[in-house]
């Protein structure tokens, strides 16, 4: 039973070894191959940072290693005595021995090879930071010349300015970083990150309220390319509406940017100009009203071609008052055209009501009902003369009220001629 045990734990004891020296193995190799990877000769600062850190790392953990090894050999020796036989994909302690010993060679001799080129690489460090340096210094004048602060451009461009500094930051931050990292191996003077640090806030900052204003103004936008054909006042209210929710919900601190109170210009000097548009939309408005509006708006389109964001860009504002003038004949010619309309679908669905004479003949009947419409018609004509708008329908009014007028005489014989007879 002794025998039995002795032979189990012998085999465990064996497993776990193998296991241990393998993963030992695996290690030292790829730490090797990461040794034979390094030449400072020419070499980043990116790949200086690389090559310092992993020499560091490999050189604290080959104390660690130093002492596995001692293990593994004390070990192995222990099987030996325990005529231990190991099994077929056994790694022996030989292969163990010359891969840590080709490890030892290779990162006593690279960190010599550190040593020896530390001045030339403390003055890549130094070119490398000057470099970034001055890529920031150009940044920075970007910044002052082109951050989009005003709120004078639209959102989306703003944000386009704003991206582009930000990815032109983040590659110099992302260098800087690597060369204070590198400075500090090296026991340099630690470089300095607060001008990059308060830049990325300023830009972040900016960003944030771009992006919130750009949710706003593309409500707005939306509009843009409606026809005004198509265009629903009910729906171009209701988004000015939702677009000045969205931006009196900003918290404080983007309320302070100058561009949050130039998008709310923006967003009002819209509204305005879209009133001027609902003002527009009324049945009153015909084709000969909007060719006088659009050659006094110089714009060279027709009224089926002709989309909102063509009336903005025009600035509609500058021309409220032809626009008001423009709406009130308009109206006025809708009134006038509707009595004119009205008049000639009654006379040209008109029939005499007739009655039957004694067998004989048919008479005319409800001689006062025609006699106080065809009145009520010429007085109506009568009046249209005196409208402003009276030009318009000149042929028209002249025209039914000359019929009207002789209608009127005819119905005088007419209705004398039955009297007598």
């Amino acid at each position: 039973k002794y025998d039995a045990w002795h032979k189990e734990i012998l085999n465990q004891f064996g497993t776990t070894f193998n296991e241990n020296m393998k993963t030992f193995y695996t290690a030292i190799s790829a730490a090797r191959r990461k040794l034979e990877k390094i030449n400072f000769s020419g070499a980043s600062s990116s790949d200086v940072t690389q090559f310092i850190t992993e020499i560091q790392e490999i050189k604290r953990q080959s104390n660690v290693w130093t002492n596995d090894i001692e293990k593994f050999r004390n070990a192995q020796k222990l099987l030996d005595r325990q005529r231990y036989h190991p099994p077929s994909d056994w790694l022996y302690l030989e292969q163990v021995d010359g891969e840590w010993n080709t490890f030892r060679q290779i990162s006593l001799r690279k960190i010599a090879q550190m040593e020896n080129e530390m001045p030339s690489i403390q003055a890549q460090i130094l070119s490398d930071e000057q470099v970034q340096t001055e890529k920031l210094k150009e940044i920075e004048e970007l910044w002052r010349t082109q951050r989009p602060y005003s709120g004078e451009i639209l959102p989306n461009v703003a944000l386009e300015t704003l991206n582009t500094i930000d990815q032109r930051l983040n590659r110099v931050k992302e260098a800087y970083s690597r060369i204070c990292k590198a400075k500090e191996l090296l026991d340099l003077e630690p470089g300095d990150m607060r001008r990059i640090e308060t830049l990325e806030e300023e830009v972040e900052g900016l960003k944030n309220v771009w992006t919130e204003l750009n949710k706003v103004w593309s409500l707005v936008d939306s509009l843009k390319d409606t026809p005004i054909t198509a265009a629903v006042p009910k729906k171009m209210t209701q988004i000015f509406t939702d677009a000045a929710q969205l931006l009196n919900d900003f918290p404080s601190r983007l309320k302070q940017y100058e561009a949050y109170e130039r998008m709310k210009e923006r967003l009002n000097n819209h509204k305005k100009m879209s009133n001027l548009i609902i003002e527009l939309k009324i049945d009153a408005m015909k084709q000969h009203h909007w060719k006088k509006l659009l050659d006094r708006l110089k714009l060279q389109i027709s009224y089926n071609e002709l989309q909102i964001g063509h009336l903005w860009d025009a600035n509609l504002l500058k021309y409220e008052n032809v626009i008001k003038d423009i709406v009130n004949v308009a109206r006025g010619e809708f009134v006038l055209e509707g009595m004119l309309t009205g008049i000639k679908e009654y006379w040209g669905a008109f029939e005499l009501e007739l009655a039957r004479y004694q067998n004989k003949c048919k008479l005319i009947k409800g001689w006062d009902d025609l006699f106080a419409k065809i009145d009520e018609d010429l007085n109506n004509l009568s009046s249209m003369k005196m409208s402003p708008y009276y030009k318009t329908f000149e042929s028209e009014i002249v025209q039914w009220d000359d019929k009207l007028q002789k209608t009127r005489i005819i119905f005088d014989i007419w209705i004398d001629v039955q009297r007598r007879w």
